[in-house]
C-alpha cells in the first residue's frame, strides 16, 4: 500500500533551550495499517534527515485508531558539540556527516577529556653537561679525565641511558552512536597502537597515537565510545649529540613524534685512556601508520 503523510498545523514547535532546543514535525501517515510500512515512508521515503542544522533524532508513530490512520511525530535536536552520531537505524544510511575538528582558537566542547602529565622515553644523550667533579684519589691518582661527550650512564658495555619525563599529552573524546557493528569494531581493533598518517584534530601526521577505545551500550544513550589518545610533537633538526664545547655533533634531519632515536657508540683512546664517543644516532619508525578516517570521528 502507498503510504501518504500530511503535516499537521500544529507541526514544527521549536523549542530553545540552554542544551540547544530542538524542533518536533508531526504528520498524520494513512494508506497503509502496517506500522512498517508508516515508519518506512517516515524515515527513508518522504521526511528530510536535516532541518536546518538539527538532525532526525527519534520517530514515534502510533495508530490513531480505527482504519489505516497514524499519528507521525519526528523529533530533530542539534549535535552536541564533539559528538559523532551515526544513525543507521533511524536514516537507513550513515547518519549526519562526521564532526570536524575544533577550530584551534575556539574553546573545546562537551566530549572531549585531557592530561599533559607527561610521557616517559630514554635518552642516550644529554643537552649538556653541567660539571664533571673528580674525586680526591683520582686526581692524585694522575688518572685523566674522561669525557664522553654527554653520553649517560656510561658503563663498560656502553651507554645505558635514563628515562625521563617527555612532552607527551594524552586526550580522549566521548562519541554516541546508534548502531555499533562488527566491521566498525574491527575497524577500532586495527587503528589501536597506530599513528595518524595525515593531520587529525590539528596535529601533524606522525604525532598522534591511537591508544584505543572503550563502548558501552546503555537504553537511553545507546552506544556510547571513548576514543583515547596520545600526543607527542614531531622535530626537526634535533640536536643528539654535542662536543665538549657545545657544537653540535649529530643532528637529525627529521624525528616524527613517535620514532624511536637510539645512539651508537664506538671506543675512542686519548693518550691511553678509554672514551665512548657518540657514533651516529639512529631513527626508526616503530609504530605502523593507519588513516584515523577509519574511527568515524572526523579529522
Amino acid at each position: 500500500m502507498a503510504v501518504s503523510l500530511y503535516e499537521l498545523v500544529d507541526s514544527r514547535r521549536v523549542t530553545v533551550d540552554r542544551n540547544g532546543g530542538g524542533m518536533t514535525a508531526r504528520l498524520l501517515a494513512t494508506g497503509s495499517t502496517s506500522e512498517a510500512e508508516v515508519y518506512q515512508a517516515a524515515v527513508l521515503d518522504t521526511t528530510v534527515s536535516y532541518f536546518g542544522t538539527l538532525f532526525r533524532s527519534a520517530i514515534r508513530v502510533s495508530p490513531r485508531g480505527g482504519g489505516p490512520y497514524w499519528d507521525v511525530e519526528i523529533d530533530y535536536s542539534p549535535i552536541p558539540p564533539g559528538e559523532a552520531i551515526q544513525n543507521p537505524g533511524l536514516d537507513g544510511g550513515d547518519g549526519p556527516a562526521q564532526p570536524l575538528a575544533p577550530d584551534p582558537s575556539t574553546p573545546i566542547g562537551p566530549g572531549f577529556a585531557f592530561s599533559t602529565g607527561g610521557g616517559t622515553t630514554k635518552i642516550y644523550q644529554a643537552i649538556e653537561t653541567r660539571s664533571i667533579t673528580r674525586s680526591l684519589p683520582a686526581i692524585a691518582a694522575g688518572r685523566q679525565l674522561k669525557d664522553h661527550h654527554g653520553a649517560v650512564n656510561v658503563t663498560d658495555d656502553g651507554a645505558e641511558g635514563v628515562d625521563i619525563v617527555s612532552r607527551q599529552g594524552e586526550w580522549s573524546l566521548d562519541v554516541r552512536r546508534n548502531n555499533v557493528t562488527l566491521f566498525y569494531f574491527s575497524q577500532l581493533f586495527y587503528a589501536t597502537g597506530c599513528v595518524n598518517d595525515a593531520p587529525f584534530y590539528g596535529f601533524a601526521a606522525g604525532e598522534v597515537l591511537y591508544l584505543g577505545a572503550e563502548g558501552r551500550f546503555t537504553v537511553n544513550d545507546l552506544w556510547q565510545i571513548t576514543h583515547k589518545f596520545s600526543v607527542t610533537p614531531n622535530e626537526v633538526n634535533k640536536v643528539i649529540a654535542r662536543d665538549e664545547n657545545g657544537a653540535a655533533q649529530i643532528t637529525v634531519p627529521v624525528k616524527k613524534g613517535w620514532d624511536y632515536v637510539w645512539v651508537q657508540y664506538f671506543d675512542s683512546f686519548v693518550g691511553g685512556v678509554k672514551r665512548l664517543l657518540p657514533e651516529a644516532a639512529y631513527v626508526q619508525q616503530v609504530y605502523p601508520t593507519v588513516s584515523f578516517a577509519s574511527l568515524e570521528i572526523g579529522a
